[in-house]
């Protein structure tokens, strides 16, 4: 019997698969969750080596040359390149297609005394999703706290990877020690440090129980302003106490910046919020943006929040643009089979365009597959 023949004889079971068809795809249309990229893990992995204070020949002959050899000793390794430059190496390793970069592994033999070397993986989900910029005239530090307190609210929401900060200065204890006074004292810088170290401590005292009760003794000992650290004792010499103040200046004042942050060219603090991947971008950016609206509300005047490279718009435009070509399909198709069929044949035909979205979204989610950049320009 042929498909049509058994389709018109079961008409009632032809229209529950439709119904069928319309409630489940719609749902599993719905519940797809939007992201700007597909999961595309590029087959480059790049390692950084930093080894302060050593010249770029070392760096070739120590680092970068032995880490070549135990890295060419991989699997499906296509090419390596490497770079090398004053206290730093840099490797750029670029495997075959279709191979786990999870399970490409070396274990070189390095010095000792170098840095924890860097391995960085390209991904297309792990780009920024948006950014959101605090800006105003109360100083780069200020601006920094409340992007660490806006900080913690995004990392809360489910599904965000982590939201990176760019720009700011971060506060800094600094000891300026005088050679000369250190050298009349004979003090020495590690003597400095160790005496810093050794005062600045919290220690637990045990516990005390006294009977009905079990109380936690613990003595604080960390320094919470600047002045005291002036009057730590270093070293007794000739029965006379040489404080930090007598060798040294302590300041309060701010590290070196290694990132800087601007919008319309002015300095602001970037929060940049990345999102794992398969969840929905466009959830995680609305609820981003409902904690930016609740800071800019809360926030005094003079700060400002911008929101910079918000993907979610371009989704939302991709999504109706997509809705909006369905929807002007059937409408071209109903008026061209309406002057050849008639009405009720040109609607019937013209089903096939909703219907054939909805059984692919339906196979599109049951495979895992989000709806992104590609899929909907397949569709």
């Amino acid at each position: 019997m042929r498909p049509w023949n058994l389709a018109v004889d079961n008409k009632v079971a032809v229209y529950l698969m439709l119904v069928m068809i319309v409630f489940i795809g719609g749902a599993a249309y719905l519940g797809m969750p939007r992201e700007a990229a597909p999961d595309i893990s590029i087959p480059l992995v790049i390692v950084t080596v930093p080894y302060v204070g050593v010249s770029p020949t070392d760096i070739e002959g120590l680092v970068v040359q032995q880490l070549e050899k135990d890295l060419k000793s991989l699997a499906d390794v296509k090419q390596i390149s490497s770079v090398s430059k004053e206290g730093l190496g840099t490797i750029r390793v670029e495997f075959n297609t279709g191979i786990d970069i999870d399970d490409a592994s070396a274990r070189p033999n390095l010095p000792a005394d170098i840095l924890e070397p860097v391995v960085s993986e390209i991904n297309f989900s792990e780009f920024p999703i948006m950014i959101v910029n605090i800006g105003g005239q109360v100083g780069l530090a200020r601006l920094k706290q409340i992007a660490e307190d806006m900080q913690d609210q995004v990392e809360a929401i489910p599904g965000v990877l982590r939201a990176d900060i760019s720009g700011g200065l971060q506060p800094e204890i600094q000891v300026n020690c005088d050679v000369y006074r250190l050298k009349a004292y004979q003090i020495g810088f590690e003597d400095v440090v160790n005496a810093i170290r050794n005062e600045n401590l919290s220690i637990p005292g045990g516990s005390i129980n006294d009977g009905e009760k079990a109380f936690t003794v613990r003595v604080p000992g960390e320094f919470k302003e600047v002045r005291p650290l002036e009057d730590i004792v270093i070293k007794i010499q000739n029965g006379k106490a040489i404080y930090i103040r007598d060798v040294a200046v302590v300041d309060y004042s701010f590290e070196d910046r290694i990132t800087y942050a601007r919008l319309n060219n002015t300095d602001v603090v970037s929060l940049q919020v990345r999102k794992r991947a398969g969840e929905n971008l466009l959830e995680i950016a609305g609820k981003t943006q409902k904690i930016v609206d609740d800071w800019r509300a809360k926030l005094p005047a003079g700060i400002r929040i911008d929101i910079s490279n918000d993907q979610s718009r371009n989704i939302r435009n991709s999504v109706h643009e997509l809705e909006n070509s369905i929807f002007t399909g059937m409408v071209l198709v109903i008026l061209s089979l309406f002057m050849f069929f008639g009405f009720k044949n040109a609607m019937l035909i013209s089903t096939a365009i909703p219907i054939s979205m909805l059984i692919g979204f339906l196979a599109l989610s049951s495979m895992g597959v989000t709806l992104n950049f590609v899929v909907l320009f397949a569709l």
